[in-house]
């Protein structure tokens, strides 16, 4: 971990960790942070729950909106301009997987964006049916929600996003890894595919990609990206024991 000494007066910092690091890395930044003038402030923002050891006051988590708040936040990202008393069928869908997605602001981002492009009954129900489908399918495997294991750094299973039946048939399974997972062979350009492509089928099957999730509506226009790859039924109950590494988060320009 490296930075830049502080300057002197009255400073506001904020940093942001995408990858968790060790206490003797965080000594050391400490110790430069207490050359900054009095009254000076260090805010610490992370996706990573273990960062907040950190902190000397109590941490406030932005991802813990209460059900409502949460339903009622993903059904507005998934309508958008539409209104959504005017379709009943949808909002009972859209509230239906606003409660199975448990709360993550990403995953509603990712999930409204696809929603809000195709506004059909049809296509919202088959979402959440093979969604529910994945979560049953990491809760089988990992015995935990996708949600829970993303924050921890923890690949997931979704295969059965891109086929309510080919995960029964096959004996390989697709992963998503966490944020900003590292590829073996760092020169090699691996293909990009967007999730709405994914889901509709019309992904090529690939042995390894990145599975661009979400784009950004806002400046500076970011997109979340993350590696997907194909693994054997072995290796992901081999996974099953391991421990999760340390987390860390991709979002490419």
């Amino acid at each position: 971990m490296e930075h830049e000494p502080f300057m002197t007066g009255r400073s506001l910092v904020v940093v942001e960790f995408t990858t968790d690091i060790d206490d003797e890395s965080w000594l050391k930044f400490y110790s430069s942070a207490k050359q900054m003038g009095r009254g000076s402030k260090i805010v610490i923002i992370s996706r990573i729950a273990k960062i907040s050891r950190f902190g000397t006051v109590k941490h406030v988590r932005l991802n813990s909106l209460s059900h409502e708040e949460y339903s009622y936040l993903f059904k507005v990202l998934a309508f958008g301009s539409t209104n959504p008393e005017e379709h009943p069928q949808l909002a009972s869908v859209a509230k239906d997987l606003a409660a199975t997605l448990e709360g993550s602001l990403i995953t509603a981002n990712v999930f409204a964006d696809m929603l809000r492009k195709n506004q059909n009954v049809h296509f919202w129900l088959s979402i959440l049916k093979r969604y529910r489908n994945v979560v049953e399918n990491n809760i089988s495997v990992f015995g935990e929600h996708p949600k829970n294991l993303m924050d921890k750094d923890h690949p997931i299973v979704i295969t059965r996003f891109v086929s309510l039946s080919s995960s029964s048939q096959s004996s390989t399974t697709l992963r998503l890894m966490p944020p900003h997972s590292k590829i073996d062979d760092s020169k090699r350009e691996l293909p990009k595919v967007m999730f709405g492509d994914l889901i509709a089928g019309s992904a090529v099957q690939l042995e390894e990609f990145e599975l661009v999730a979400w784009d950004s509506r806002i400046p500076p226009y970011k997109r979340l990206v993350n590696l997907a790859k194909y693994c054997d039924e072995e290796k992901i109950s081999q996974d099953h024991t391991t421990s999760p590494s340390s987390k860390r988060q991709r979002l490419d320009k």
